[in-house]
C-alpha cells in the first residue's frame, strides 16, 4: 500500500523506506502465490506486488534488506515484534498496525509494543489500523497518540487513525552504553564529503545519490587507488558456528553485497558459488545455528558451500558504483565550521553539512580514545597464476577462477597504514603454495600480482557510524570507571562519521555500511540492529578503556 501511494503521488528524488516486521513469515511458493492473485484483485498495486516476489525468498531470523526499485528499500525483520522494535534503529513517519486483532494475537498490542512505536516516531508521525478495540485506542493514547475512529475499508465498518502528539515523548529506554539515538533525532543532511576513493567511500556516496543527498568524493589517488583496486575478490561468507550480532551482520552483509553489486556494478559479480573449508563438526554447527535462510549453504565433503558466492572484479566494479559522483583527486583538508565542515582541495574550498571518512590515513587520523592507533596496516597480496581452479576454495587463504586463469591470495601481514606496497617474490610463492594447498595441483607460471594495505581494527569488526566527542565523552561514561552506568549514549560530533577498517572483507561488508551510515545522515532506517551499531560504533573502543580503567 505504501509503495503504490509513494508511486501515485509521482515523487521527485524521494525515497521511501519500510521496515516490515514478521513473525510468521510465509514461505518462497506462498508468497509468489499470494501476489499473484492479490494483484488481479487490486491492478493498481501489481508493479509493488512484483517487485516484493522478485525479491522475495526464505528469510532467515533478523533483518534482510532489499532494494525493490530504485526508490524503494524495504528492511523486513523476522521476529517477534518487541524484540524487534526494542533493537530498531529508526524514525517513523507512518506506520501500519496490521496485527491481527488483539484476541487473537496479543503479543502485537502490549502497552511496551506501543511504547516503542511511540519512541521509534518522529512527532507528528501517523498512524492507521483496522481494529477499534477499546484496549488499543487507550494503549496509543497512553504513548501519546491522538487515536479517533475512521470510516473502515472493505467489510470493516471503522478502523482508527492517529498522529503521535507534541511535547513530551514516550520514556526511551535506559541509556545504551553506545548508540545513535542522537543522530536518528536529527540527521544532519547533505551536501556530503566523502573522504575516500575506495569501496567503502564509493558504496556511501552511492546510497546518498540514491537518497539524494549531494555528495562528493575526495581522494589523492583516484578511485580504487589501493586494495579496492585488485584484479579480483571475493564475495563469500564468514562463517561462524553460534548466532549473535556478528553472526546475523556478516549474513546481513553478505547477502546485501550479492544482490548490491548486480544493480550498482551489472556484469562486475560472477557467482561461481564458492566451498569453504571447515573441519566436520564445526561446519555442522553452522549449518545448523539456523542463522541462514534456506538454501544459502550447503553441506560440501570439504565443509560448507555458498552457491550465491562469487568473485567481483573490484576494481571496476568500484568505479562502476562511483559511476555519477563527481570526484575531486587531490589531498582533502578539512575543519569543522558552525553547521558543518569546510573541505579544501585542488585550490577550493567547499562548505558540506556531513562529512564521511572512509579512507585509512583520515580516520587513522581521528582521535577515538585509545591513546594509540585504532587502525593497523595488513598487507595483502593477490598473483594470478596460467590455469584455472574447478572453482573458488576458501581457508586459510582462497583461490577463484579469473578470466580464464587462477587468482590466489592473500597474505596478511603487519604493515603501515602509508606504506606503498609493492608485490614481493616470497608473497607470490606463498600465493602459490595456498594455490596448491586448495586445489591439489600446482599453479601455472605467474601472470600479475597486486600488492596493497588494507586496514584494520584490534576486534576485526569495521569502523561505521558517528565519531565520539571524546571531552564530552569523558564526563558522561565517567561512571564506567568505577562500574556504574553511562549517563547518555556517546556525545558525537555533529555530522560526523567514520566508514574505515573494514579488513579483509571489505567487498563483502561496504555495501550495507556505506546504505547505513548514508541513512544515518539522511534519516532512513537503519539497516543494522542497535546491538550490530553498538558493536561497529567508531567510540567502542574508547568505552572500553574506560570500562578498564585504561582511561
Amino acid at each position: 500500500a505504501a509503495m503504490s501511494a509513494f508511486a501515485r503521488r509521482g515523487h521527485a528524488r524521494g525515497h521511501l523506506s519500510v521496515l516490515s516486521v514478521e513473525g510468521h513469515p510465509l514461505d518462497h511458493a506462498a508468497f509468489r502465490a499470494h501476489a499473484g492473485a492479490a494483484a488481479e484483485r487490486w491492478p493498481e498495486a501489481a508493479p509493488a506486488l512484483s517487485a516484493l516476489s522478485a525479491c522475495y525468498d526464505a528469510p532467515p531470523p533478523g533483518l534482510t534488506v532489499h532494494r525493490l526499485v530504485p526508490d524503494v528499500t524495504l528492511t523486513l525483520a523476522v521476529g517477534e515484534v518487541e524484540d524487534v522494535l526494542k533493537d530498531a534503529l529508526l524514525r517513523a513517519d507512518a506506520w501500519f498496525l496490521d496485527g491481527f486483532s488483539p484476541a487473537s494475537n496479543p503479543a502485537m498490542w502490549t502497552d511496551a509494543v506501543l511504547g516503542h512505536v511511540a519512541r521509534l516516531s518522529r512527532p507528528g508521525a501517523t498512524l492507521g489500523t483496522f481494529t477499534v478495540a477499546g484496549a488499543v485506542r487507550r494503549g496509543l493514547t497512553a504513548v501519546g497518540f491522538e487515536a479517533a475512529k475512521a470510516p473502515g475499508f472493505g467489510r470493516k465498518r471503522e478502523m482508527l487513525m492517529g498522529r503521535l502528539r507534541g511535547g513530551p515523548r514516550a520514556p526511551a529506554p535506559a541509556p545504551a552504553t553506545l548508540g545513535v539515538e542522537a543522530v536518528l533525532d536529527v540527521p544532519p543532511g547533505g551536501p556530503v564529503a566523502v573522504l575516500g576513493g575506495g569501496v567503502a567511500g564509493a558504496c556511501a556516496a552511492w546510497h546518498l545519490r540514491r537518497l539524494g543527498v549531494p555528495v562528493v568524493i575526495y581522494d589523492p589517488a583516484g578511485l580504487a587507488a589501493g586494495a579496492s583496486g585488485n584484479p579480483g575478490g571475493l564475495v563469500t561468507p564468514r562463517l561462524a558456528a553460534g548466532d549473535d550480532w556478528t553472526a546475523r551482520f556478516y549474513r546481513d552483509a553478505y547477502l546485501y553485497a550479492a544482490a548490491f553489486y548486480q544493480e550498482a556494478a551489472p556484469g562486475g559479480l560472477s557467482r561461481t558459488g564458492a566451498s569453504v573449508r571447515l573441519e566436520g563438526a564445526r561446519a555442522a554447527k553452522v549449518l545448523g545455528s539456523g542463522v541462514w535462510p534456506d538454501g544459502a549453504l550447503l553441506p560440501h565433503a570439504d565443509g560448507v558451500f555458498a552457491p550465491g558466492a562469487g568473485i567481483l572484479r573490484s576494481g571496476a566494479a568500484v568505479r562502476a558504483v562511483a559511476a555519477g559522483t563527481e570526484v575531486v583527486e587531490a589531498s582533502p583538508a578539512w575543519r569543522p565550521v558552525p553547521g558543518g565542515f569546510e573541505v579544501e582541495a585542488a585550490g577550493r574550498t567547499r562548505r558540506y553539512a556531513s562529512l564521511v571518512i572512509a579512507a585509512p590515513l583520515p580516520a587513522d587520523a581521528l582521535n577515538l580514545g585509545m591513546g594509540t592507533s585504532v587502525l593497523a596496516g595488513r598487507r595483502g597480496q593477490v598473483d594470478v597464476f596460467a590455469g584455472s581452479p574447478e572453482g573458488t576454495v576458501t581457508g586459510d587463504g582462497y583461490v577463484a577462477p579469473l578470466a580464464g586463469d587462477l587468482m590466489a591470495g592473500a597474505p596478511y601481514a603487519p604493515a603501515a597504514l602509508d606504506e606503498a606496497a609493492s608485490p614481493t617474490a616470497a608473497d607470490t610463492r606463498a600465493n602459490a603454495e595456498t594455490a596448491a594447498r586448495l586445489t591439489g595441483r600446482t599453479p601455472g607460471r605467474p601472470l600479475a600480482a597486486r600488492a596493497a594495505v588494507r586496514a584494520a581494527t584490534p576486534d576485526r569488526h569495521p569502523l561505521a557510524g558517528p565519531v565520539p566527542d571524546l571531552p564530552r565523552l569523558g564526563e558522561t561514561h565517567a561512571p564506567l570507571r568505577t562500574g556504574g552506568a553511562p549517563l547518555s549514549e556517546p556525545p558525537v560530533v555533529p555530522g560526523l562519521f567514520a566508514l574505515s577498517g573494514l579488513g579483509s572483507r571489505g567487498l563483502v561488508t561496504a555495501p550495507l555500511l556505506g546504505a547505513y551510515v548514508a541513512g544515518l545522515v539522511a534519516g532512513t532506517p537503519a539497516p543494522l540492529t542497535s546491538e550490530a551499531a553498538s558493536g561497529l560504533h567508531p567510540a567502542r573502543f574508547a568505552v572500553r578503556a574506560m570500562r578498564r580503567r585504561l582511561a
